[in-house]
C-alpha cells in the first residue's frame, strides 16, 4: 500500500493526471455504492413522515366528514406509494392489483414497479405504452451492456497475457476493466423498465385473447 501511495504521488508530481482521474473515479463510484442504502433509507423515511402526518391529522375531532374521507383517501394513496414505490390514484391502484392477481403468481409485482412509467390507465383498463424511442433505447442499452461487459472482462484478463512488470502497471488495466463492467451493469439496468413493460403487455394481450 505504501508503494502504491508513493507511486501515485510521483505520478502526480510529474504531471501525469491519469492516476488522479482513476483515483477520483474509483472514489466517486465507491462513495455512491456505499451511500446508496442511506439514500434509499432517507427517501423511505420522507414517505413515512407523510403517512404519519396524515394519520395524526385524522385523529383530530374537529374535522368534518367530507374532509375526513379526503384524508383517508390520501392516506390509502400514500400507504400504497410507501409500500410499492408506485404513485397512482386509488382506482388505478385497484386495476394494478387486479391485473397482478390475474397472473396467478406467475408475474412478480416488481414488474409493475419497474414498468410504472409505461403503464396507461384509461376507460377502466390498464394498457402498456411503448414508443419507438423506448424500444430503441432498450436495444441500444442491451448492446452497450454486451459490448462493455465483454470488453471489461477481456481487459481484466489482459494482464495474464501481457504480463506487466509490476503492480503499478496492472492497476490501471484492472481499473479500466472494472469501469467498463460498471458501465455494462448500468446499461443493463436501464433495460429493466422496458423489459417489465413487455412482460405486462404480454399478460394483457393473453387475457384479451382469452376473453
Amino acid at each position: 500500500m505504501i508503494e502504491v501511495t508513493n507511486k501515485l504521488m510521483d505520478e502526480l508530481s510529474s504531471g501525469n493526471i491519469t492516476w488522479l482521474v482513476l483515483f477520483l473515479s474509483g472514489g466517486i463510484i465507491w462513495h455512491c455504492i456505499r451511500n446508496f442504502t442511506q439514500i434509499q433509507d432517507f427517501l423511505h423515511a420522507r414517505r413515512r413522515q407523510q403517512v404519519d402526518r396524515l394519520i395524526e391529522t385524522l385523529k383530530c375531532e374537529h374535522l368534518d366528514e367530507p374532509f375526513k374521507k379526503f384524508l383517508q383517501s390520501q392516506l390509502n394513496r400514500e400507504y400504497w406509494y410507501y409500500v410499492t414505490d408506485i404513485s397512482t390514484e386509488n382506482k388505478y391502484r385497484d386495476l394494478i392489483i387486479s391485473l397482478y392477481n390475474s397472473s396467478l403468481g406467475e408475474l412478480s409485482f416488481n414488474h409493475f414497479r419497474r414498468a410504472n412509467r409505461h403503464l396507461k390507465f384509461a376507460d377502466g383498463k390498464v394498457s402498456v405504452i411503448l414508443k419507438w424511442h423506448d424500444t430503441f433505447g432498450y436495444y441500444m442499452n442491451f448492446g452497450i451492456a454486451i459490448f462493455f461487459g465483454l470488453a471489461g472482462f477481456l481487459i481484466c484478463l489482459s494482464p495474464a497475457v501481457v504480463q506487466p512488470e509490476n503492480l503499478m502497471q496492472i492497476l490501471p488495466i484492472i481499473a479500466l476493466g472494472g469501469f467498463s463492467i460498471v458501465i455494462a451493469l448500468f446499461s443493463l439496468s436501464q433495460t429493466a423498465a422496458v423489459y417489465s413493460a413487455r412482460v405486462i403487455k404480454k399478460l394483457i394481450d393473453n387475457q384479451s385473447a382469452q376473453s
